[in-house]
């Protein structure tokens, strides 16, 4: 949720924080107490994580909302997201059947019963959503075994998190030319790669196009899928009226030839599967990073 709400988030220390607090909150008090603390962090215009979150839900609207209107979206994405670390957390404390958490919906299914017969090697991507770690953690205890790819130079909390993840059957390593090369062995070897597509990557020499406006995004996941040739499957986990967090899937996207920039062309093809996913619940989009920079001096004051 910015630098400074992801820094404390993602360290050792918040993380502890948010295990205790899972464990020792009742889940409609936690919901009640994350929508309490929504409506304080939405109220400055001027944060990071205000920033991030009100010109990426902007620019996914078209624009053309009133800052009433942006200060309410913001305060619903903020509120979505924490919620979803809430449950996250408390179900990482308490423990339990993941099931009750998680469901995976046909396509999802499918491709986690695959990995038991072997010989189905995927690229698997998705946007973050609120309920991305969750739904990944789901579908790895349901045996779709893969290497995730994260971010490289992981701090201390990261390391803990990525503990938790192989706890969890994902082998998650740090982008780098050696994980690279292990992702397109695997690969090559039938198996399942991991990683997330809306990040942006400052310096990427590739500008991949989302929801109408070129950004620098990640484009590992089509150039493995390209090298490897093997089909991308975009994940995208959202939360359910009922509480419960849907691992949806795409079918799988074969990559093709061009007489273009073929990287380009097959990103933006698979983009358009997350674009359909996060249209249809734009308030779960919980991305903390401004993906276009210009488009913070368009938002209404």
């Amino acid at each position: 949720m910015g630098a400074g709400f992801e820094s404390l988030s993602n360290s050792r220390i918040g993380q502890g924080i948010a295990l205790g607090v899972g464990r020792a909150l009742p889940q409609k008090l936690g919901h009640g107490v994350v929508s309490f603390a929504a409506g304080r962090l939405s109220s400055d215009r001027d944060s990071e994580m205000y920033r991030a979150f009100a010109s990426n839900r902007w620019v996914l609207e078209g624009g053309g909302m009133t800052a009433e209107e942006l200060d309410s979206a913001v305060r619903e994405t903020i509120t979505t997201v924490g919620t979803g670390l809430f449950d996250l957390y408390r179900a990482m404390a308490i423990g339990g059947d993941w099931r009750r958490h998680v469901r995976l919906m046909p396509l999802a299914a499918e491709y986690a019963a695959q990995q038991a017969e072997g010989g189905h090697p995927y690229v698997l991507v998705g946007p973050h959503t609120a309920g991305f770690d969750i739904g990944t953690r789901g579908i790895a205890l349901a045996g779709l075994e893969m290497q995730v790819l994260s971010v490289p130079d992981p701090n201390g909390g990261y390391e803990w998190q990525n503990e938790r993840r192989a706890e969890a059957g994902m082998n998650v390593t740090p982008i780098s030319s050696a994980s690279m090369r292990s992702a397109l062995r695997r690969l090559r070897d039938g198996k399942c790669i991991a990683t997330g597509l809306d990040r942006p990557v400052p310096g990427e020499k590739h500008r991949i196009c989302m929801f109408g406006r070129e950004a620098e995004l990640p484009t590992i996941h089509v150039r493995l899928a390209l090298k490897a040739r093997v089909p991308v499957v975009l994940l995208c986990t959202l939360r359910a009226p009922d509480g419960i967090y849907e691992l949806h899937a795409s079918p799988p996207i074969d990559m093709i030839a061009t007489d273009g920039d073929d990287v380009v062309v097959n990103a933006e093809r698979v983009m358009k599967h997350a674009e359909e996913f996060l249209l249809s619940a734009p308030h779960q989009w919980a991305m903390p990073h401004v993906i276009w920079p210009d488009a913070v001096n368009e938002l209404p004051r």
